[in-house]
């Protein structure tokens, strides 16, 4: 009976403590301390994110759950335990075709996740583009990639592409930004435009050039 107690006590704090974070996001807050955060695409301040961050850093150095601090099953971040928690809260999802992240939308053709999960996962890798900004991006592109026309699909062979590489001192600005297919991006890599239509002309060249007898 006391162990029911305890339990039902521990179920609704963790209740009150994801209201109150929800709460804080839609305040434009930090969802942990209800401080401003400085990114409107985050959940959280950058100080939180990056204590956050430190903790689970430490928690998998030392081969423990991110949840509990209890030996992690191979190849996982969670302990036995949650791990199989987590699988199946994942597959109830999948069976009833929603997205297996929020569980709000119907995962995309083929996929595990809603358009907007896959793109909060491009956003998180990006600073202050957001999933609306992504989203407006595509849909100024008719969706179909900026360099062969295919039709595009979020989620399956959508691929966000650096006019400039990076590597080559682009930027992750929304202007330097434009969604191409899977199989083009991979092909461009680090080229330029001009460098890979030269790359492509040279391949149409040799394939349509004359036999050699």
């Amino acid at each position: 009976m006391f162990l029911d107690i305890l339990l039902c006590m521990k179920y609704t704090i963790n209740n009150d403590k994801q209201s109150l974070y929800e709460k804080r996001k839609s305040q434009g807050l930090c969802g942990l301390c209800g401080l401003p955060r400085e990114s409107i695409s985050k959940s959280t301040c950058d100080k939180c994110r990056n204590r956050q961050s430190e903790k689970y850093k430490a928690r998998r150095a030392s081969g423990l759950c991110f949840t509990c601090n209890e030996p992690v099953v191979d190849g996982a971040s969670y302990c036995a335990k949650h791990y199989d928690m987590r699988m199946a809260r994942r597959d109830e999802k999948r069976v009833a075709g929603q997205c297996y992240e929020c569980g709000k939308r119907p995962a995309v053709a083929n996929g595990k996740r809603c358009e907007r999960c896959c793109l909060k996962n491009v956003s998180s890798q990006l600073h202050d583009i957001t999933v609306d900004d992504l989203l407006r991006k595509i849909d100024a592109q008719d969706r179909l990639c900026a360099l062969s026309g295919r039709k595009l699909l979020i989620g399956i062979n959508c691929h966000l592409d650096h006019i400039v590489p990076k590597s080559r001192g682009g930027t992750d600005e929304l202007s330097n930004l434009r969604w191409v297919d899977k199989d083009i991006n991979q092909a461009k890599h680090g080229l330029l435009d001009e460098e890979f239509i030269q790359l492509i002309n040279e391949v149409l060249n040799h394939i349509n050039g004359p036999e050699v007898e």
